[in-house]
């Protein structure tokens, strides 16, 4: 279990966050709204925004295929084989972009191509 712990605008306040729970609920989160881009973008801000840069490292082991389950807001939709790793991809992305840690980032690291130019980072 990986926690981490930080200090909102105040200092005083510490607030722990369970990554291994905190980062699937979000790509869950984000991923559900692909079909709202407004509320994607600004849902995968939040939680860029909470989970913080510690939870950067954690995001490859969600690249490839997880057990999170597709979210009520997609029921019947996106069936198709790899549609839903695929938005889970996207959440990832989407999260990580708009972390205010990715400007530091090797985007190189990031880069894998699965014949979709949308995947290709560089």
């Amino acid at each position: 279990m990986t926690i981490f712990q930080f200090w909102k605008k105040n200092k005083k306040a510490v607030v722990a966050i369970d990554l291994d729970t905190a980062i699937p609920a979000a790509i869950i989160k984000v991923g559900g709204l692909i079909d709202q881009p407004e509320e994607f973008t600004v849902e995968a801000k939040k939680s860029a925004a909470m989970l913080g840069e510690e939870a950067l490292a954690l995001f490859p082991r969600y690249f490839f295929g997880t057990e999170l389950q597709k979210p009520e807001s997609l029921a019947g939709k996106y069936e198709g084989l790899g549609d839903w790793l695929h938005i889970q991809q996207d959440a990832i992305f989407e999260i990580i972009y708009l972390s205010e840690e990715n400007k530091e980032l090797d985007w190189r690291v990031l880069h894998y191509a699965n014949g979709q130019d949308s995947c290709n980072i560089w």
